[in-house]
């Protein structure tokens, strides 16, 4: 499965967004559509998550926002980053809790790993409380 399409990989990967208006706005729709893409998988339908887009200052990324009930995503690029893309996420107590549980961190570079969507995945319905991991048998404890 891959959350990221050419277009997308190369714009969220494209180098740093500040003091470029341009690829800033590409950032963002980018960014959205990434985050459309994670809550489908995530079995989120409209209306039971907020997608927020702040575009923030000349010199910063801004912020792509997804706030579910139970998980809060964000994706940006941080300061001294090079420019490298990076979603933040952890779990939360209602769209209304803006600080949450807490806070993982993924480089969207490892999403295009052969398994790094679908591990990015599974971390975020862990995290969220989404579905349980599987029981590790007790024969593999012991191991």
């Amino acid at each position: 499965m891959k959350l990221l399409d050419k277009t997308m990989t190369a714009v969220l990967l494209g180098g740093d967004v500040s003091y470029d208006a341009l690829r800033k706005h590409a950032f963002h729709l980018a960014g959205k559509r990434l985050m459309r893409r994670v809550a489908g998988e995530l079995g989120l339908a409209k209306g039971q998550y907020d997608l927020r887009s702040n575009l923030g200052g000349i010199a910063v990324s801004g912020e792509v926002t997804l706030h579910a009930d139970t998980i809060y995503l964000q994706l940006s690029q941080w300061a001294f980053s090079g420019g490298r893309a990076s979603i933040l996420y952890r779990r939360c107590a209602g769209r209304k809790d803006y600080t949450g549980e807490t806070n993982h961190w993924i480089d969207v570079e490892r999403l295009l790993a052969a398994d790094g969507a679908e591990r990015f995945l599974q971390s975020l319905k862990v995290v969220g409380g989404l579905s349980l991991p599987a029981a590790t048998p007790a024969w593999r404890l012991a191991a």
